[in-house]
């Protein structure tokens, strides 16, 4: 997989991976990390990753709501 560009970033205190990340490609995050459902404020990498995914949408072709 590392080959490929998908890079382990995070590990925990037993060397576990938590977190991974693809080279090359606008927004990769693989987390092993669950933020919290009950929040009333989304989490900043939930935010970010629904504020990229409005952003590209158009570019793909696929209609999406804005992002409060």
């Amino acid at each position: 997989m590392e080959v490929h560009g998908l890079r382990f970033t995070g590990h925990d205190a037993q060397g576990a991976v938590r977190v991974a990340e693809m080279d090359d490609h606008p927004f990769f995050p693989l987390s092993l990390f669950q933020p919290g459902l009950a929040e009333k404020i989304p989490y900043p990498v939930v935010r970010a990753f629904a504020a990229a995914a409005v952003t590209r949408a158009p570019a793909e072709g696929v209609n999406s709501p804005e992002i409060p």
